[in-house]
């Protein structure tokens, strides 16, 4: 696969695994790291070394750089970008200039309360807190640094990749009734020009001019002193050869997520595997998490991956309704991707449907989705559907005459889906698309835990002296995912913390 192509449904990386060989490259890792651990020669040494050079990566880089310190680079691939440049390139900002400008009213405090609520109880206030109060400082950030954006505001629908000559548009949950009693809804979903590399290009430059980059590198090892102190790290290049870097200030660990590598997906979150695609690179195999726990870094959220349905990218299938094993409706249907990739997870990971009629079924664009919408049922009756299905025809024509005296009343007392996607189902002939869980495609979100430093922290709650993380290899703000666009956003928010604290010392 090329790594750098624009992430599509096409190119959606899918459930082929590296999760053996990544699992055997962190092994024969951690043997380097042991040996390295009392070296007292280096190949390398700069004030801070950074593992991976995606979103994260190049944001801590970058401000160490402009703080005026030497850093060093190592980067798996033959070039940086990692998941950022396969994205859409959405970045989840609130209180920003840009949304001033275009006549969006939303502020830091406001986006708190969405972001709280929707990220769920496993996410950690404090970095929540963070994320949001520091978002209007992050657009500017990155608009300094070269970040264009330019387009209009969209406030329909939910977008995973902004609409042409859009650059402004909502990709969360804000619109949902849950979440308008918490929050203003307002769109967040920021999308400079050139989606994903329009992001890391501006500061991929600064690096490549101004660090020690060594791409076809991987990092194999951190080094630690007799105190326990970060000290360095190893890696090995394409040719086998070992490279060891000193960091006299601190290691920056932004290797990733651990989305391709099966052995950590089957002992943390096991489900996942039943999905029938991943997004991310190549690269995420986890290795960045391993060697942080290898010298006794905490972790957090490992068991939460991203499940994601992405099914109101198939124009009018969210009016329709979706149903369980049993025929019953257990969800609103016009719920943001990542929330029914969870419901469905939850609830009925064996069977899900979502049920139109022939109506609906005119208006069902499958192109526009990451992945196919798969029909598996038609019939004259809904009888002939359930019978298909294999579900209790009595149960489904309950749940759709329910449906349907909603939407005959102007309103879905039942999950408030909203006005615009409530249709009758009631025209034959009928159709059914597979929303199972296998139909879902997911990301991890758990890494190593972080304080508000962005430092690792231990198993015994202290920060590990001269170790840092941000992006999927850290836990960054998630329980949950709150929007699309949050991950990146969040990847440069804590890289640039990391930055900062090395920066700072």
């Amino acid at each position: 696969m090329d790594q750098h192509q624009t992430l599509s449904r096409r190119n959606f990386v899918k459930a082929a695994s590296v999760g053996a060989a990544a699992l055997a490259a962190t092994s024969a890792a951690t043997a380097l790291a042991d040996e390295a651990a009392n070296a007292e020669s280096w190949d390398e040494e700069a004030d801070m070394v950074v593992i991976g050079l995606g979103a994260a990566g190049a944001a801590a880089a970058v401000t160490a750089i402009e703080n005026g310190l030497s850093v060093a680079v190592v980067e798996h691939a033959g070039r940086g970008g990692g998941s950022t440049i396969l994205s859409g390139g959405l970045l989840y900002m609130g209180g920003t200039k840009l949304q001033a400008e275009l006549g969006v009213e939303d502020s830091a405090d406001n986006m708190l309360a969405y972001v709280t609520k929707s990220a769920g109880l496993d996410a950690d206030p404090d970095l929540v807190k963070i994320f949001c109060s520091g978002s209007g400082d992050l657009y500017d950030w990155c608009v300094d640094h070269g970040m264009m954006f330019d387009g209009t505001v969209d406030t329909e629908g939910h977008n995973v990749i902004a609409p042409a000559g859009v650059v402004l548009s909502y990709s969360g949950n804000e619109r949902a009734w849950e979440y308008e009693q918490v929050a203003t809804p307002a769109p967040r979903g920021h999308s400079p020009n050139g989606g994903g590399a329009g992001i890391f290009e501006p500061l991929e430059k600064t690096v490549e001019e101004k660090a020690s980059v060594h791409y076809n590198t991987q990092g194999t090892g951190l080094v630690t002193d007799g105190a326990g102190t970060v000290v360095g790290i190893t890696a090995v290049d394409a040719d086998g050869n070992e490279l060891r870097i000193k960091a006299n200030k601190g290691v920056v660990v932004s290797a990733g997520a651990f989305t391709m590598n099966d052995a950590m997906l089957s002992d943390y979150a096991p489900y996942a595997l039943a999905t029938s695609g991943r997004t991310g690179c190549q690269y995420d195999d986890g290795s960045g998490i391993l060697m942080g726990m290898k010298v006794g870094a905490a972790t957090k959220s490992l068991s939460v991956p991203n499940i994601q349905e992405f099914i109101y990218r198939f124009q009018d299938l969210p009016c329709g309704v979706m149903v369980d094993f049993r025929g019953h409706r257990f969800l609103g249907e016009d719920w943001y991707g990542t929330w029914i990739g969870r419901n469905v997870q939850q609830h009925t990971p064996d069977q899900a449907y979502m049920v139109v009629d022939s109506v609906i079924n005119e208006h069902v664009d499958d192109n526009l989705g990451l992945q196919q919408a798969v029909l598996v049922a038609q019939a004259d009756t809904v009888e002939d559907l359930a019978a298909q299905l294999g579900i209790d025809a009595g149960n489904l024509q309950a749940t759709l005459d329910r449906y349907n005296s909603l939407v005959a009343a102007g309103e879905d007392t039942d999950f408030h889906k909203g006005a615009e996607y409530l249709k009758p189902v009631e025209t034959a002939p009928f159709y059914a698309y597979d929303f199972s869980l296998t139909m879902c495609g997911f990301h991890t979100l758990g890494g190593l835990k972080i304080n508000a430093d962005a430092q690792v922290v231990g198993l015994d709650g202290n920060p590990i002296e001269g170790l840092y993380a941000a992006g999927r290899s850290s836990n960054g703000i998630f329980g949950y995912y709150p929007g699309s666009g949050s991950s990146i956003a969040d990847a440069l928010t804590f890289g640039r913390i990391a930055g900062q604290s090395i920066s700072a010392k």
